[in-house]
Order: structure tokens, then C-alpha cells, then sequence
């Protein structure tokens, strides 16, 4: 079985930066510095061995794991420092709550929201 927080079927195990991550380490939705430290400290280019691997799995949206959501949002904020907008903004309000239900599930805690 699979943990519900990593993917084995495509990503491998836990990447050691997400190990022991839980619900009280997500930055509020406003903190701007907070979701920047928290999205950089996945590295997708490595995770997935390029660029394009990388913006493949990102953009196909598929929200099943904790990989999945965490590439997502590591996906959007390098797109909008490229682009020179705060875009990772929204999508880390949409994508927190989904990231707090799976680390919830990997370390059997509550999603609560701060």
C-alpha cells in the first residue's frame, strides 16, 4: 500500500524535505515570505530530473499525493518569479487545504486550518 502522503506508483518514496512536515508548518495564506521558504523547500527539477518532467507533472493537476501538490505549488511559484507576478499566491490558497488533508493522513493529525 502506498503512503497516502507520497506516490510509489510514479515518484518513489517521501522526499526527505517533506519528512515530518505537518499541518502547523503551513505558512497562512497572506504570508507571502512564509509560502515562498514552504514552496522552495521542494525541489521538483530534482524530484523529477528536469525542467520538463517537472512542469509535465505539475501541470497535469493531479492532486493525489503530497509530491503532486507540493511540485504543484514549488511549479507555480518558479512560473511566477519568471513571470515577475505573485500568481503562487492564489494557487497556495487553493492548494493549502488539499496539502493539509494529506499531511493529516500522513501523520494522523486533524487538517486544521490556521
Amino acid at each position: 500500500m502506498t503512503d497516502p502522503a507520497g506516490d510509489a506508483r510514479s515518484t518513489g518514496s517521501m522526499p526527505p524535505e517533506l519528512v515530518g512536515l505537518s499541518v502547523h508548518d503551513l505558512p497562512d495564506v497572506n504570508d507571502r515570505a512564509g509560502i515562498v521558504r514552504f514552496a522552495g523547500r521542494f525541489q521538483g527539477y530534482l524530484r523529477f530530473g528536469s525542467f520538463e518532467a517537472c512542469a509535465a507533472h505539475a501541470t497535469a493537476r493531479r492532486r493525489e499525493t503530497l509530491v503532486d501538490l507540493m511540485n504543484e505549488l514549488f511549479f507555480s511559484l518558479r512560473a511566477s518569479r519568471h513571470g515577475g507576478h505573485d500568481g503562487f499566491m492564489d494557487d497556495y490558497a487553493e492548494l493549502r487545504p488539499l496539502i493539509a488533508a494529506k499531511l493529516a493522513l500522513s501523520n494522523h493529525q486533524t487538517p486544521q486550518e490556521r
